[in-house]
């Protein structure tokens, strides 16, 4: 068995993100709450809409929240299928993939949060140059025992690449989304 790559050395802040496309005070949600959590930085965009840094402020735990689009909330069948798959997704338990916490509207809005995984994606790991083959073919490798747990339990993740394979600071690989 090949070891895994070293993980990067824990942030001494656990709330640094990675800086994106949108600055952070051009988005209105940063600073503000949805139920319980408050939304600490943006982290990144997708087809169904935006994933935040939060804070579950009564468990004091980090976490990422995915907010569906504000077009898609309109669409019924849009938030349909959004809701049976986060109910789909909290029934699956696998230390390949990211979990599940919570499924919620507030302000309009529907949510989820999801176990946050502090350390670089696959795609970060890329476009520092990449890794020896060993590391790459063993991270593959965890991704796919998650893909395969997934797809068990009836689920098709619909947007595997290299942005939804995280390395946490332990080398732990955990497919998310």
């Amino acid at each position: 068995m090949t070891a895994r790559p070293n993980p990067p050395e824990p942030e001494s802040n656990p709330h640094e993100v990675m800086p994106i496309a949108m600055p952070e005070t051009m988005d209105p949600w940063i600073g503000r709450s949805l139920k319980k959590y408050a939304l600490v930085a943006r982290l990144g965009r997708g087809g169904m809409g935006v994933v935040y840094l939060g804070e579950d402020t009564i468990l004091k735990r980090v976490v990422a929240i995915k907010m569906i689009s504000q077009t898609l909330t309109g669409e019924a069948n849009a938030v349909r299928r959004f809701l049976r798959e986060a109910r789909a997704a909290a029934q699956l338990q696998h230390a390949n993939v990211a979990s599940l916490y919570d499924i919620d509207k507030d302000q309009g809005v529907h949510f989820l949060v999801m176990e946050f995984v502090p350390g670089p994606t696959a795609q970060q790991l890329i476009e520092q140059g990449g890794l020896p083959w060993r590391a790459a073919t063993q991270i593959v490798a965890d991704a796919c025992r998650g893909l395969a747990a997934a797809h068990a339990a009836a689920l098709i993740h619909r947007d595997i690449k290299p942005a939804n394979i995280f390395l946490s600071q332990t080398g732990e690989v955990k497919l998310g989304d």
